[in-house]
């Protein structure tokens, strides 16, 4: 009788195989850099070494890593697909959620005003939060000039709502700017939204 001496490694095929898969970012921004690390070991929990490992997104080859010494291989990429993209390494997967809205400085540094934009569809949105201590009704007033970065401006003035009775407007020049319905004299937190086409 012939006694064939077979690797187990050859036996058990995949199955021989554990990986542990992580992002050092679940929830990244459309177009930013992410690090995946991925851990091999065998079935007894020894590491692999010198292993080369494949990462997919979505069914498609994304980066080829070699096992270091200590079994780990790092794949940094840059995520170019919005929504809910699964990442893998042979049977072992991970989540990540791509938003496609990310936020972008003002340029005066203005605390009050935060800038989210999306360029895939050329969109922004301006979210205001600011303390008034009164007001005049019916008067514009130019709180930020130059506050929007020159890429992202409207092409014209564009208005939005307030929560106390008012607009908030953005120009093409990029300032900042607002008006009341009515006259206050106490202090206020406005709270005010608009978006537009860049």
């Amino acid at each position: 009788m012939v006694k064939f001496k077979l690797p187990i490694k050859d036996i058990l095929g995949l199955s021989y195989y554990r990986y542990e898969l992580s992002s050092d970012n679940y929830n990244p921004t459309y177009n930013s850099t992410i690090t995946i690390t991925c851990n091999c070991r065998n079935i007894f929990g020894n590491k692999v070494t010198g292993k080369e490992l494949k990462l997919y997104e979505n069914d498609t080859l994304i980066g080829t890593e070699t096992t270091d010494e200590d079994g780990t291989a790092t794949f940094e990429t840059t995520v170019t697909n919005s929504g809910i993209r699964k990442l893998n390494v042979s049977n072992e997967n991970i989540h990540i959620n791509v938003n496609r809205w990310k936020t972008v400085t003002l340029t005066t540094g203005s605390s009050y005003g935060t800038l989210y934009v999306n360029e895939e569809l050329r969109m922004a949105e301006l979210r205001y939060v600011r303390d008034f201590n009164s007001a005049t009704a019916d008067t514009f007033y130019a709180w930020h000039t130059g506050a929007i970065p020159q890429e992202y401006r409207p092409s014209s003035q564009v208005n939005g709502s307030m929560n106390q009775v008012g607009v908030l407007y953005v120009d093409s020049t990029g300032e900042i700017g607002g008006k009341f319905a009515n006259s206050w004299s106490s202090t206020r937190t406005v709270r005010g939204t608009t978006q537009w086409h860049y």
